[in-house]
């Protein structure tokens, strides 16, 4: 993810940071109608301002996961 401007101005704190993400998510069908799913975001948890409007600079989503099934009717 490139850093971008908040501003068209794009002075000193109004541009947020570039940085390298990696999330990575896998499924697998048991049979036609069901399958099971995990997936993982930030996995190295780079901690980085993705945001700095309206108040201030904010932080990107830490590392998280999510699994699941899912069912076809």
């Amino acid at each position: 993810v490139d850093g971008v401007c908040t501003q068209a101005a794009c002075g000193v704190y109004e541009k947020t940071e570039a940085a390298h993400l990696f999330d990575l998510g896998l499924h697998y069908r048991l049979n036609e109608r069901w399958e099971i799913y995990g997936i993982g975001e930030n996995l190295a948890d780079e901690v980085y301002i993705a945001g700095r409007d309206p108040y201030g600079a904010r932080p990107d989503k830490s590392r998280s996961f999510t699994m699941g099934v899912r069912f076809d009717f």
